[in-house]
């Protein structure tokens, strides 16, 4: 960051005990909102605003509304990278057990309540797909609720490289979110059984730190290659030939797809994977555990069709999700935010 900014200060995210973690889970407020409150922030950040020239201040994650208060004369800007209400309305109504679902209600109803609050304190919100957009529409917000996509820097991820033979199928996620873990045993409890009884040679590598190790035992059983947090995504999508993004919950625009699509490689994913991202341009996308895998093996014994549906992708996101598409967009709004505040 410090490459980019004038300034950057980290601040270490505090530490919870016993009663702490007790009491956010009596308190009104999400446990996010809580765990992210710093007083240490806020100081610094009311500082930085109230004594220097600051003409807006852009906050990432609705958690974080809380502790970087906009005041004074800068205009105020909230990315939401995800609505927590809604994955929680949707554990509430669908989840296996009925303390999922009452698990569920009760973040649900702390969510929205945050959200609807928090919407108010910003002149503007963005989003990142028009579901999100959909799922903050009912909040009291007067603010108006904007799409800002998620991007990809095209010229770092691009490949020249055809397919890897033999197939490579490629999962990427950080397992400490909860939609990763859900997506990935949900991917090698039906579909990709299938996968290895279609094509025995086809190979999966799982990339991305804190996988439970049930599932990294089942992984591994399966003969699939599990490298754990790497440092640059970049040589395993070169690597590759087929990237998955099986996730069944969770909401937000996943990046990880872009990068992909940028590489040239063709995806196979959910609906709710596909969110924010334009269908039919490199994409399949399938629900049905017999659907995925059928549409993995499709690609693998297609190498014409992988290889047309990689260069449709890129060009994809050459014409939508690249950083020097969606950033002068965002400088618009920014630009128009400001001139309102003189």
């Amino acid at each position: 960051m410090e490459d980019l900014c004038v300034r950057a200060e980290v601040f270490p995210c505090p530490g919870a005990g016993v009663a702490t973690r007790l009491q956010r889970l009596l308190s009104p407020l999400p446990n996010a909102a809580l765990h992210y409150r710093d007083r240490r922030v806020e100081v610094f950040v009311d500082e930085i605003v109230g004594n220097e020239e600051i003409d807006i201040v852009h906050v990432e994650y609705g958690w974080m509304a809380g502790t970087i208060r906009p005041a004074g004369r800068a205009a105020a800007v909230l990315c939401e990278q995800e609505v927590a209400s809604r994955a929680f309305r949707e554990a509430s109504r669908d989840g296996a057990s009925l303390l999922t679902r009452a698990r569920g209600a009760m973040h649900a109803w702390k969510y929205r309540r945050y959200e609807r609050r928090m919407t108010g304190l910003f002149d503007r919100v963005f989003v990142t797909t028009v579901e999100e957009r959909v799922a903050l529409e009912g909040c009291a917000s007067a603010s108006p609720i904007g799409i800002y996509p998620n991007v990809v820097d095209r010229d770092r991820f691009r490949s020249d490289a055809g397919p890897a033979s033999p197939p490579a199928i490629l999962f990427v996620g950080n397992f400490r979110h909860a939609p990763n873990v859900e997506g990935l045993r949900w991917f090698l409890d039906d579909p990709y059984r299938r996968i290895r009884q279609e094509v025995p040679e086809a190979r999966l590598t799982i990339v991305g730190p804190a996988i439970p190790d049930d599932l990294a035992r089942s992984a591994r059983e399966s003969g699939a290659l599990l490298p754990g947090f790497v440092p640059d995504i970049h040589p395993y999508l070169e690597e590759s030939s087929i990237f998955v993004c099986p996730v069944v919950t969770g909401g937000g625009m996943r990046g990880k797809i872009l990068e992909a699509m940028a590489m040239a490689r063709p995806v196979v994913t959910t609906a709710r994977g596909a969110e924010g991202i334009a269908a039919g341009e490199g994409i399949l996308v399938a629900d049905e555990p017999g659907d995925f895998a059928a549409a993995v093996v499709r690609l693998v014994r297609d190498p014409d069709l992988c290889a047309e549906l990689g260069r449709s992708a890129r060009r994809l996101v050459e014409a939508r999700y690249d950083m020097k598409v969606v950033f002068p967009e965002m400088e618009r709004h920014y630009e128009e935010l400001v001139r309102g505040r003189q």
